[in-house]
């Protein structure tokens, strides 16, 4: 599941992330959760088996801070993947 909603959550989307977040329990995947300020509803739910909040008021400084994450998770799995012959490098 990857959902790149940007700024605040519209309670539609809200309601379909909480599903795709319970579909994830449900099947035996994981799931991350990138948010901001106070987590929000997902959460504090628990919904998410990781839950990386960037706090603060800031909607740029959050989407800043998730970009970091988001590039560092995706280089580690490669990285990973490399070590298990999964991928190989030109």
């Amino acid at each position: 599941l990857f959902g790149g909603f940007g700024a605040r959550l519209s309670p539609f989307t809200l309601f379909h992330l909480t599903i795709k977040l319970k579909a994830c329990k449900k099947i035996g995947a994981k799931s991350i959760l990138l948010t901001g300020r106070d987590g929000g509803v997902a959460a504090k739910e628990n919904l998410a088996d990781v839950v990386v909040i960037a706090p603060g008021p800031n909607t740029a400084r959050i989407q800043e801070v998730h970009e970091i994450i988001y590039h560092t998770m995706c280089y580690t799995l490669e990285v990973e993947m490399v070590k298990l012959g999964l991928i190989k490098y030109r």
